[in-house]
């Protein structure tokens, strides 16, 4: 495909371009899937996180694609406040009577989710945005050590920590092994092992509650002595 594009603004030669393709296919998927999981998991709401002040016909196209799908494949309907509501469907029976369809600029998330994180339910956003976003929650509880990853498509998933391979600290037993043990039970929890999942759940969390942590979280705590990998998943199969 020969692709010929026609600037009528004027650019030094310094100057870089980037393309940026978002797709009504691709995005709309994506969105379904976050739908689809805050109906089954009986969640409140879903953020749609975009710049489609700047960026309209990609991020302010993933915006109205988002609410396109949400009125076509879910019945969504506008409430009083303006958001888009889903009722609660045959599908399961949630305690929520509807889960709230919204949008919010990137920048205004990144503040928001830090003052109210509780708003935020299910989080649907594009590539880039997601990177920022997830890095900031994951600061909420700890940092990206404790914050496990999951790829979800229609034929396959992948579940892996969020953080990268550390090699200034390979070998040294002193990472946090919490992403990748974290994103196992999630693993566990979407094939259907669900009695596994809780066991991993709970005993980790009983694990943070006794303060039995790695350095990384341990320096954030005064007077925590911390763990090293090792210790730190023996104390967690102790409080299985």
């Amino acid at each position: 495909m020969n692709l010929v594009i026609k600037i009528k603004y004027a650019f030094p030669n310094s100057a870089a371009i980037g393309i940026k393709p978002v797709s009504k296919e691709g995005s709309q998927r994506l969105i379904r899937k976050a739908i689809e999981y805050a109906i089954d998991n009986n969640r409140k709401s879903v953020t749609l996180v975009h710049k489609g002040n700047i960026m309209k016909f990609t991020e302010g196209g993933f915006k109205e694609w988002g609410y396109e799908i949400a009125k076509k494949e879910f019945n969504a309907k506008v409430n009083d406040l303006g958001f888009y509501e889903i009722p609660t469907s045959q599908k399961i029976d949630a305690i929520n009577k509807k889960i709230v369809i919204k949008d919010m600029i990137t920048d205004a998330f990144l503040q928001e989710v830090l003052l109210n994180p509780k708003d935020h339910d299910v989080v649907a956003t594009l590539n880039l945005n997601g990177d920022y976003a997830s890095d900031a929650l994951a600061a909420q509880v700890g940092g990206i050590g404790i914050s496990p990853g999951a790829n979800m498509s229609d034929g396959a998933s992948i579940f892996e920590a969020t953080h990268g391979t550390a090699p200034n600290i390979a070998g040294k037993n002193i990472a946090n092994p919490s992403s990748l043990i974290l994103s196992a039970q999630m693993m566990l929890e979407y094939i259907g092992w669900t009695e596994a999942s809780y066991v991993i759940s709970g005993a980790f969390e009983k694990t943070l509650k006794e303060n039995k942590i790695t350095s990384d979280l341990a320096s954030q705590i005064s007077g925590c002595e911390a763990l090293s990998t090792s210790d730190f998943a023996t104390e967690i199969i102790a409080n299985m």
